[in-house]
């Protein structure tokens, strides 16, 4: 029982000593958390300091310090440690060992030298664990005082980072001060040199003032003025009025201005209604009273002068109005510049090209009744005379050859042709995108090699030159309009169709 008794001390003893060199994690996650802690702390007190940055510097500085110094403390412990848990660990082999042997002692005959070894293994173990009842209390008390240098350490750190810490900020404050009387310093140091600079200056100039009264402008100054105010500003203000006035001429008349102009228009005409008749009626009364007398010399002048003042006005109006309408027409042509239709000029040359080769005449189809009049006059032997057919004239024959007559006044509406060149657009892209896809493989399956060769060639050569003619639209239309693209989409298309047609009759070949 002794010995069982003394084994579970032993073991218990190790175990302890076990959980002392596990602690070593232990402490080191200790410290963290400690220093952890401390700069916490020291952070919580940093929200009063205005300036951060020089005190977190400072924590930063000395916890690495900390740092340090513990890794160095962890180290030195752990070897400690290990050494005493060897010491411990031969010991217990030892013990092991001797209550093996008292346990065979046991179980055979005891004779006296065995019971004389009994007692000396009984001193022996007595002595050991008297030993290793002292190495105990010696690992407790150092346990303790580790402690105690432990805590004391992280006191005395803590405290001098925060001194430290109030140290710096303090300095940095007075720093900051005397920065701060410096500047005011040289600021009110150069404000006096300005206002004394100042002061001597004007001291100068008015001495230069007393000594020459005389005193006038430099010439290139006095010519600088000259061409500005005689050539310069003038030149700007002839720019401001035409750019006033073609302003004016593009912006579009309001309702205003028209309903303002009808009003004046019919104040005019009321006038001149009236004073045609008054002059209706005087010159009635003068034909009443003057009826066998020839007219005056003065009237006759007058009825001249009030001629030849109409014709003026009537030729200064026309003036007027051919004047508007070449600067309407500039307008126009500046806003909307006409562009070419490539598709118009393509149409129009194929109708002079048609109108300078000779028409072929189609053979007249007959009829099942001429057929069968035919049939009997061959029988009865009647020959029927074939028909004249009248030829057709150029039109240039008709077209009179010496046009004597005045050619009238063409009038051409802008507006109206361009709706007309639309509405074709959008009629040749409809009848271009309603256009089915050609089924090459379909169409000629059943056909033999040599024609089948033959029709894919003419087939493609006519989508080729289809889509050359929809390259013409594609540039005689506008790059803005949203159909641009569709239509060089489908003419890739065709000309792809085309390739590809060529390339299967090659692979089939």
């Amino acid at each position: 029982m002794a010995d069982i008794s003394f084994t579970s001390y032993l073991n218990r003893n190790i175990e302890e000593l076990n959980v002392k060199i596990k602690t070593a994690s232990f402490i080191t996650s200790s410290l963290d958390f400690s220093t952890s802690k401390i700069i916490q702390k020291i952070r919580q007190r940093k929200l009063i300091i205005a300036e951060q940055q020089d005190v977190t510097s400072i924590i930063n500085k000395h916890s690495s310090k900390i740092d340090s110094q513990v890794e160095k403390m962890n180290k030195s412990r752990l070897e400690h440690a290990k050494i005493q848990k060897e010491l411990l660990t031969r010991r217990l082999e030892d013990l092991d060992s001797s209550i093996k042997m008292l346990e065979t002692s046991n179980d055979s005959n005891i004779s006296p030298k065995k019971t004389q070894q009994k007692y000396e293994l009984d001193e022996d173990s007595e002595r050991k664990i008297k030993d290793f009842k002292a190495l105990a209390k010696r690992l407790q008390r150092e346990k303790e005082m580790r402690r105690l240098m432990k805590e004391k350490d992280q006191s005395y750190y803590h405290l001098k980072l925060i001194a430290e810490a109030e140290e710096a900020r303090r300095i940095e404050i007075e720093n900051e001060e005397m920065w701060k009387i410096n500047k005011q310093k040289q600021i009110e140091e150069l404000k006096e040199k300005a206002r004394i600079r100042k002061e001597e200056l004007e001291h100068q100039k008015q001495i230069f003032r007393e000594k020459s009264p005389d005193f006038s402008k430099p010439f290139y100054i006095v010519m600088e003025e000259k061409y500005k105010n005689e050539i310069e500003m003038p030149e700007l203000e002839k720019r401001k009025i035409e750019l006033a006035k073609k302003r004016q001429q593009v912006q579009p008349i309001s309702l205003e201005e028209i309903l303002d102009h009808a009003k004046k228009y019919k104040e005019i005409t009321k006038e001149a209604q009236l004073r045609r008749e008054r002059e209706k009626h005087k010159w009635g009364m003068d034909n009443s009273i003057q009826s066998f007398t020839t007219p005056s010399r003065t009237q006759t002048y007058y009825d001249s002068e009030s001629k030849e003042e109409e014709l003026k006005r009537d030729h200064d109006e026309r003036l007027k109005k051919r004047e508007k309408q070449k600067r309407y027409g500039e307008i126009v042509r500046e806003l909307f510049y006409p562009t070419i239709d490539e598709k118009k000029r393509f149409e129009i040359q194929k109708i002079k090209d048609r109108l300078n080769l000779p028409k072929i005449l189609k053979p007249i189809k007959e009829s099942t009744y001429e057929k069968l009049n035919r049939s009997t006059d061959a029988i009865q032997g009647i020959e029927k005379k074939p028909k004249k057919v009248k030829k057709e004239r150029n039109i240039s024959e008709h077209v009179s050859k010496t046009p004597d007559v005045k050619s009238k006044t063409i009038v051409v509406d802008y507006l109206a042709e361009r709706r007309a060149e639309k509405s074709h657009l959008e009629h040749d892209l409809h009848r271009l995108f309603t256009k089915q896809e050609v089924h090459w493989n379909d169409d000629f399956s059943d056909i033999p090699f040599a024609e089948k060769a033959k029709l894919i060639k003419e087939k493609s050569k006519s989508i080729e030159k289809t889509a050359r003619m929809h390259e013409i639209l594609a540039k005689s239309t506008s790059p803005t309009h949203p159909e641009a693209l569709k239509i060089e989409e489908h003419i890739n298309e065709m000309l792809l169709q085309a390739v590809r047609a060529k390339l299967n009759l090659i692979s089939s070949a």
